[in-house]
């Protein structure tokens, strides 16, 4: 339970400065595993190491520093393949909740003012664009498709 708890308490406490440190690429994969010991023996901790599982995501695609956008659509992308295949992958986030939780955070309109230009970038997008399908904004398809213009392929598809 300390750990569990402190664990916690010491990513919530992560700064915006520290999100380009590489050493906070293992977040997630910490948060993951705390989720597992919390379903185990603190099930009423799970939603709460979801919902910051999340919140550190988006703190890190917020960044400036493109390593930390990059680590976290590399980790929205595990989360949606994860979610879909919810029944082989225990500790995967209900589609659900991370569909809300993109259309709510608007977390491809932040995605898209990225590195839209590096091939890498755009590949992790598009996972996300696949998953939110029809409820994609208006407002995001114009984005999309205004985005286009003058682009290469990559960035085009």
């Amino acid at each position: 339970d300390p750990v569990i708890l402190t664990t916690i308490q010491d990513v919530r406490s992560v700064e915006e400065k520290d999100l380009k440190d590489k050493r906070l690429v293992s977040i997630p994969e910490l948060l993951s595993a705390i989720k597992l010991l919390c379903m185990r023996f603190q099930p009423d901790l799970v939603t709460v190491v979801d919902d910051l599982r999340l919140d550190i995501l988006l703190r890190m695609l917020k960044s400036p520093h493109f390593s930390a956008k990059m680590n976290s659509l590399k980790e929205v992308t595990k989360l949606i393949e994860d979610s879909t295949l919810s029944k082989s992958v225990k500790n995967a986030i209900d589609t659900d909740r991370l569909l809300d939780w993109l259309v709510e955070n608007s977390v491809l309109s932040i995605a898209l003012e990225g590195n839209i230009d590096q091939a890498q970038y755009c590949d992790r997008i598009k996972g996300i664009i696949e998953l939110l399908g029809s409820k994609l904004s208006l407002d995001e398809l114009t984005k999309i498709w205004k985005i286009q213009s003058g682009q290469s392929s990559t960035v085009i598809e």
